[in-house]
C-alpha cells in the first residue's frame, strides 16, 4: 500500500470520530508514517519546521492527544520521555 493510501485510511478513522482533517493533523500523521521508529513530540516539531510547516510544540501535543483518543497513535512511555508511533491498521 502506498503512503497516501495509508494516510487516507487514518483520515477515514478521524472522520469516524467526527474529527476534522487539518494541516497540523495531516503533518503529524505524515511524519509519524515516515518515521522508522517511535519518535518524540519534539522530533515531530523539528521535522515539521524542516518541511516548512512550523507546527508549534503545543499544537503537536494537542494533535497527538487527539490521535491517541482516536486510537491512531500509541504513546510509548520510557523513563522520563514519551515516544509516539502509529498504530498499524
Amino acid at each position: 500500500m502506498n503512503t497516501s493510501a495509508e494516510i487516507n485510511l487514518y483520515i477515514q478513522k478521524l472522520k469516524q470520530h467526527h474529527i476534522k482533517k487539518t494541516l497540523p493533523r495531516l503533518e503529524v500523521l505524515t511524519i509519524l508514517h515516515e518515521a522508522k521508529c517511535a519518535i518524540s513530540a519534539g522530533d515531530i516539531e523539528q521535522t515539521s519546521s524542516f518541511s516548512g510547516h512550523n507546527i508549534s510544540l503545543n499544537a503537536v501535543y494537542n494533535v497527538l492527544q487527539t490521535l491517541q483518543v482516536c486510537e491512531i497513535v500509541y504513546r510509548h512511555k520510557t523513563n522520563n520521555k514519551s515516544l509516539y508511533s502509529l498504530i498499524p491498521l
